[in-house]
C-alpha cells in the first residue's frame, strides 16, 4: 500500500509537468490544396491556455472582458493582414499572389471570456497557378517574421 501511494506521488508531478507545458504552446499548421489551376492555402493557428489568454485580451477593444462577433472578426481580419503582408508563395521561383477565399473563422470554443482557454483561427487563401497539362511545378512557402 505504501509503495503504491509513492509510486501515485513520484508519477503524478510528471504527468502535472506534461499538461502544465502544452498550456504555454501555439501549434501552426499549413495545409496546401490544389484545385484545378490553382493552389489554395489553409493555415491553422492554435493557440493553447496561455497564449489564448494573450490572444484573448488583444480581441477584447473595449476591455468589457468578454469578446463579441466583432472583435473576434476585426482580430481575425487582421491576422489575416499581417499573414497576406508576411507570407510567400513561389511557384517555379515566381512570387504568386495569394489571396484570402473566405472570412476568418475564430473559434473561442465555450467561453468568450478574457480566461486562460485556448482558442483557433483558420485563414484560407488561394493563387491562381497556371499548370499546363503533364507539367510539374515546384512550389516554396515562406512566412517572414
Amino acid at each position: 500500500m505504501l509503495i503504491n501511494a509513492l509510486i501515485a506521488l513520484l508519477l503524478c508531478p510528471v504527468s502535472l509537468l506534461a499538461h502544465t507545458l502544452n498550456m504555454y504552446d501555439t501549434d501552426r499548421v499549413a495545409e496546401l490544396r490544389f484545385s484545378g489551376q490553382e493552389v489554395e492555402l489553409r493555415l491553422q493557428y492554435g493557440y493553447k491556455e496561455f497564449p489564448g489568454l494573450n490572444v484573448r485580451l488583444a480581441m477584447d477593444r473595449d476591455a468589457d472582458n468578454a469578446i463579441s462577433d466583432s472583435e473576434a472578426a476585426t482580430f481575425g481580419m487582421g491576422l489575416m493582414d499581417s499573414v497576406v503582408a508576411r507570407i510567400e508563395l513561389l511557384a517555379d521561383g515566381r512570387r504568386v499572389e495569394l489571396t484570402p477565399i473566405r472570412e476568418p473563422v475564430v473559434e473561442l470554443y465555450d467561453s468568450r471570456g478574457i480566461i486562460p482557454q485556448h482558442c483557433d483561427i483558420n485563414l484560407e487563401l488561394s493563387a491562381p497557378l497556371n499548370i499546363s497539362s503533364g507539367k510539374k511545378k515546384e512550389l516554396q512557402l515562406a512566412l517572414a517574421g
